[in-house]
């Protein structure tokens, strides 16, 4: 490990050995906080407030143990209600020393660090699948379409590899571009009802992952045919068109949602030649030379924007539809798995959440 002097006078700086904590005062509130697992000692700037468990045999508290009740439920109600300030939170030592939790045994607390050790080892190697197989993908990509300047991809399946140059069009050609509507004044739903309603997407329900439904705004069926040309059909592309540009999201069977419309955020690619499946399109969208071309079109200092007349330049590299639905189906598999991992971390996590909640009680009367 290099060695550095990171100031030219550090008498004031302060000694962290192993296991010690050390917190930043004013930045508490959004996770300034670490123990230090190295066995070599280090030094932290004096804005730090340095301390250890205690040892005492009567009182003795394990660090690994405290290190996970950080992100128990506790701690993060003790962060948002301590501390002293309006605009910054100051949580000094002796906000922290008041900090009141059921300690157990020192053997049971070790126990209990180590059971929830083990388990973020588990979260962290799925992460790792997770991270491999996302880099696969996008390996895989470079190779199953063309390189910019280039006609025909480096992989092909055996049976097209004499085939020769893929097709090229402009995006209009292919596809018809509708923009999503302009208006803003629409009566809202709070939720389904018998009477009706649409789901209005914004730029924010369409992410570099596809769709994302957490937030959504419905609005009263008696407006919504006046959004017809902003309705989407299965088999719709969504791209966005404002702000975080160049997301795409796919309106397969699969998204549980029917009766969906969108603003001028973003933009439906519907697709009108035979020559084009749609999940070739939409698995093309995130390839090298289509990426490429929406970062040089698009403009905006503040905020990024792409025009309807620059999105029907794009672009567009196909091969007959027979390897179209090979590239497609290859993929959309790779995705699935993908999504399969991603949900398996999330169960891991939601089970960490729940033996947390377990583990880390609060004491009586700070329900």
């Amino acid at each position: 490990m290099e060695k550095r002097l990171v100031a030219n006078n550090i008498s004031r700086y302060k000694v962290v050995k192993k296991d010690w904590f050390a917190y930043n005062p004013m930045r508490l509130n959004i996770g300034s906080i670490s123990r230090w697992s190295g066995y070599e000692p280090v030094l932290v700037s004096p804005d730090y407030i340095v301390f250890r468990c205690s040892n005492d045999s009567d009182q003795k508290i394990d660090p690994n143990y405290l290190d996970h009740f950080r992100y128990s439920d506790q701690w993060d109600r003790f962060v948002t209600l301590s501390g002293d300030g309006s605009v910054r939170v100051r949580i000094y030592f002796r906000d922290l020393a008041a900090l009141r939790l059921i300690l157990p045994p020192i053997d049971e607390q070790q126990k209990i660090a180590e059971c929830l050790s083990s388990l973020d080892g588990l979260i962290a190697a799925e992460g790792r699948k997770l991270e491999a197989l996302k880099a696969h993908k996008k390996g895989l990509m470079q190779q199953l379409f063309p390189q910019p300047g280039q006609t025909q991809p480096r992989l092909r399946s055996p049976e097209f590899r004499d085939k020769g140059e893929w097709s090229y069009e402009e995006l209009s050609e292919l596809v018809d571009v509708i923009d999503g509507d302009r208006g803003t004044n629409y009566p809202k739903a709070d939720e389904f009802s018998d009477s009706g309603f649409c789901i209005f997407l914004n730029a924010k329900n369409v992410t570099k992952n596809g769709f994302k439904f957490e937030e959504l705004q419905f609005i009263t069926k008696s407006k919504d045919e006046l959004l017809r040309k902003g309705k989407l059909k299965r088999k719709d592309i969504i791209l966005t068109t404002r702000g975080s540009v160049g997301h795409f999201a796919y309106f397969t069977k699969d998204v549980p949602y029917e009766n969906m419309r969108i603003n001028s955020g973003m933009v439906i690619l519907r697709v009108k030649s035979k020559e084009i499946d749609p999940d070739y399109l939409y698995a093309f969208s995130n390839s090298a030379p289509l990426t490429m071309h929406i970062e040089d079109i698009s403009f905006g200092n503040a905020q990024q924007q792409l025009t309807v007349a620059g999105i029907k330049k794009l672009p567009i590299y196909y091969p007959e539809l027979a390897e179209q639905q090979r590239i497609a189906d290859c993929l959309t598999a790779l995705d699935t798995r993908i999504a399969a991992q991603a949900a398996k971390i999330e169960t891991l996590k939601q089970h960490k959440r729940g033996l947390m909640q377990q583990l880390f009680p609060a004491p009586e009367g700070q329900e």
